[in-house]
């Protein structure tokens, strides 16, 4: 299970939320099982997360492909502005999920 190899558990203002981060060489990587990383991340939302973040982290391109799956789609707008393509948002100079995805969240969901 890709998703849980580096999975971590924030509570963010009483809300359990996932986040779980894969670096690769190319986003092509895992361009063929995508949506079975939808449905995972489907799955573990139903144990009682209301969001699960999963950043594909392309080093190559020092961008990170955001996906998400969570009780109040427009959180990843209010974090960082951005508008999502379906369960995804494209985050150039996205690297880091300790300083560039958590605190932006913990702020969205005050």
């Amino acid at each position: 299970m890709l998703l849980s190899s580096d999975l971590k558990t924030f509570d963010m203002h009483g809300r359990k939320v996932a986040i779980s981060q894969i670096e690769l060489k190319s986003l092509m990587q895992v361009k063929p099982i995508r949506e079975a990383l939808l449905k995972e991340m489907q799955e573990l939302k139903r144990n009682g997360y209301h969001s699960v973040f999963l950043m594909l982290t392309d080093v190559s391109q020092e961008a990170t492909d955001l996906l998400f799956v969570s009780d109040e789609p427009l959180i990843v707008q209010k974090a960082w502005g951005l508008q999502a393509q379906g369960n995804s948002v494209w985050m150039p100079g996205v690297m880091s999920r300790k300083s560039q995805i958590v605190p932006a969240l913990q702020k969205a969901f005050e």
